[in-house]
């Protein structure tokens, strides 16, 4: 049963955060953007040291689990977590117990997006990410959502991270990311 409500969460997840960032990217944009005279809406950790590199081309393979899910650990700003490579995502989403461990502030005015999730309508805030590794992959300034715990458990790698790489597939039951 809790397989089901979470992919139900990820279903209701991808497909309401779309609306965010399609219905006005300049507005979305412009949201992660600190204004010039304001402080920054996002505090992030100090950025991990770029993953060594013998070339320009970085090469991640990720098998499925046993339910066919992507899992895999990251490094978000230098810290470990752990997240599910949704394809159907439009964004990387994270919940707030997450965004605190990588550094990121939000305040509760800053929740002003109503999304639909598998346990009903939840909140979320934009953010941008200063870094996000897997394996030997780093992506810089990643656009990205934080929910209230309660509305999401497990961190989701949408689009937004996905759609930076030169090229990401699934062939026998594994996920390869190229950079």
């Amino acid at each position: 049963m809790r397989n089901v409500i979470l992919i139900g969460a990820f279903v209701g997840l991808s497909a309401s955060v779309p609306i965010l960032y399609q219905a006005s990217p300049e507005t979305f944009h412009d949201l992660i953007s600190p204004a010039p005279e304001a402080a920054p809406a996002v505090v992030s950790a100090p950025a991990a040291k770029p993953a060594a590199s013998t070339g320009a081309h970085q090469k991640v393979s990720i098998p499925a689990d046993k339910t066919g899910h992507f899992r895999t650990e990251l490094r978000f700003n230098g810290r470990k977590v752990e997240g599910l490579i949704d394809t159907g995502a439009t964004l990387v989403a994270m919940n707030e117990t997450t965004a605190r461990k990588i550094g990121i502030t939000v305040s509760r005015s800053e929740f002003k997006y109503d999304v639909n999730t598998a346990n009903g309508k939840a909140r979320a805030a934009v953010v941008r990410v200063d870094s996000i590794e897997i394996g030997r992959i780093r992506v810089d300034g990643v656009d990205a959502v934080v929910m209230e715990d309660k509305s999401l458990h497990n961190t989701l790698i949408g689009m937004s991270l996905l759609k930076q790489l030169a090229r990401f597939e699934v062939k026998d039951e594994v996920l390869v990311l190229e950079q």
